[in-house]
């Protein structure tokens, strides 16, 4: 018998038909797997089409907790069950090819020096995926992308922004600092030596705290092109968006005071959060307006 050497886990709030499709392309991997889903109180159908399907009696472990604790919690609870050397974390919205883990493993035993390593994460027709590879997301990059001045001053590294998919792909495995929270491929020791996901962000911004924390250790965090996943991006969330619009505020609100406010001005950190406050107001009255422009009567 082939000795496991990874464990998926998968957060599972609501995620419908998502869930049993994204572990049916798991169970095509050339390499066995362990599954465990951490649901976090799922109302709808999501464990429902699990039983239906017998996927229960695979290698699939399900961890049900009693209120939804958020992302990064429901990661964390099940980690006590973790023996193996790689660990997955996996969005139950992405879909990933038969040996997209096999290929993991290999970069993993090719860089040794690798905590974690991302993949190409792609749309469902194909296109890259903004937040696959990049850089730490300090104020000044955030400024840059948001305002674009990454683009109009492309020549000047003094305004790079934080996201780099706009870029040609490497041929071969690349150092980056950022990769795509919805597929984590990691390595055991790494976790145990930086830390788990912190839990006090509820959902958005825990992945940048974990980028920030492998960075500032002796682990790499690696991106590779030759692994494709499948991502159908927010499904899950695309149910509650307001909350999660201030679910992003909130973790960017802490993920700023945690790393950087000590290292920049007083009004720095002003039109930071400003930022941060405005974002959220501004896409909070776009996405009211939609909404009394799609329900107003036709006369």
């Amino acid at each position: 018998m082939v000795d496991t050497l990874v464990t998926v886990i998968i957060v599972n709030y609501n995620a419908g038909e998502m869930l049993r499709l994204c572990i049916e392309h798991l169970l095509k991997s050339t390499i066995p797997v362990k599954i465990i889903v951490s649901d976090n109180a799922s109302t709808d159908n999501s464990l429902n089409l699990l039983e239906q399907s017998n996927l229960l009696k695979t290698n699939l472990i399900i961890h049900r907790n009693h209120t939804n604790i958020g992302f990064a919690r429901a990661n964390n609870a099940v980690y006590p069950q973790i023996n193996t050397p790689f660990v997955l974390y996996l969005n139950p919205d992405c879909f990933i090819g038969k040996d997209s883990i096999q290929h993991l493993i290999h970069t993993m035993y090719e860089y040794p020096e690798a905590g974690m390593v991302g993949c190409l994460v792609t749309n469902i027709n194909g296109t890259e995926q903004i937040g696959c590879r990049g850089l730490t997301p300090t104020p000044r990059r955030v400024i840059n992308q948001l305002l674009h001045l990454n683009k109009v001053f492309s020549d000047n590294p003094n305004f790079q922004g934080y996201l780099t998919s706009d870029k040609e792909l490497p041929s071969k495995p690349i150092e980056v600092e950022l990769i795509s929270g919805s597929c984590m491929f990691v390595r055991k020791k790494a976790i145990n030596e930086v830390g788990l996901l912190d839990d006090s962000y509820f959902l958005y911004c825990e992945d940048y705290d974990w980028f920030y924390r492998f960075k500032q250790s002796k682990w790499k965090i690696l991106f590779t092109p030759k692994t494709k996943v499948k991502h159908i991006k927010s499904y899950s969330t695309k149910q509650m968006p307001f909350k999660v619009l201030v679910y992003k505020a909130k973790g960017m609100w802490k993920y700023y005071n945690k790393f950087f406010q000590n290292n920049f001005s007083p009004c720095t950190t002003l039109v930071i959060k400003a930022g941060i406050i405005g974002r959220l107001v501004i896409l909070s009255c776009i996405m009211i307006i939609k909404k009394i422009i799609h329900f107003r009567p036709i006369k």
